[in-house]
């Protein structure tokens, strides 16, 4: 700020993900009407041991805390974290998987998300978001899908890598071409604090028994980032 102007752009590459980029434009657009509801899950094949309960909100749901409230155009109002009674044989004792996460905006759209990261079937991410006169779903991309013996099947992308690989290279180059322009248009700092206190809303609720915890930023915006 006392630069004068933006010199970092936060890692956030869904933003730049071609059915991200869509829904944004849908709703930008108005094109169904308002948003009313927010489906979303994400899912990993498998982690090892090191991976623990709270690395589920601070590695993986703070990517949904990013571009769901990227896509809304709105900052949340509160959030939950509830931890299911049952959970996966796959996981270990410093795990609890699955975790359910709400997050309310301030205009009141509602949004569930489904964090399991040993659901033993690929990375399996998901949106979908019902409007008033229609409901957009994210798809993984593939070009093929095969019938055979009696069923229609898409391949589920293995990783993060292979899901993403379009929006980790439209993100770098976004970052290059910004670099060059001396002008960076990514996701910038505050938005990186703004998913930071979610989860932080997110850790809390999840350690009192999914109490609702307002999710409270600073009182201003900087100018900078507008």
């Amino acid at each position: 700020m006392k630069h004068g102007k933006r010199l970092v752009q936060v890692g956030f590459m869904r933003r730049y993900d071609p059915g991200y980029v869509e829904i944004k434009e849908a709703i930008d657009n108005h094109t169904y009407g308002e948003p009313l509801l927010i489906h979303a899950t994400h899912r990993n094949a498998t982690v090892d041991e090191t991976y623990d309960t709270s690395m589920s909100i601070i590695e993986t749901a703070i990517h949904e805390a990013d571009v769901l409230h990227w896509l809304l155009g709105e900052d949340y109002e509160s959030g939950t974290t509830f931890l299911p009674k049952k959970q996966t044989k796959f996981t270990h004792s410093k795990l609890h998987d699955p975790q359910i996460i709400t997050l309310d905006t301030k205009s009141g759209v509602h949004i569930d998300l489904e964090v399991f990261v040993n659901d033993q079937i690929g990375y399996d991410i998901n949106c979908s978001v019902v409007c008033e006169n229609g409901i957009i779903n994210l798809r993984s991309p593939f070009v093929t899908s095969v019938k055979k013996g009696l069923h229609d099947s898409t391949y589920i992308p293995a990783d993060c890598t292979e899901r993403f690989k379009t929006a980790y290279d439209l993100e770098l180059q976004a970052w290059v071409n910004g670099v060059l322009a001396d002008k960076i248009t990514g996701p910038t700092s505050w938005d990186g604090l703004v998913a930071m206190v979610t989860c932080d809303a997110l850790a809390k609720s999840r350690d009192n028994d999914a109490k609702r915890i307002p999710i409270v930023l600073p009182d201003s915006k900087p100018a900078l980032y507008e």
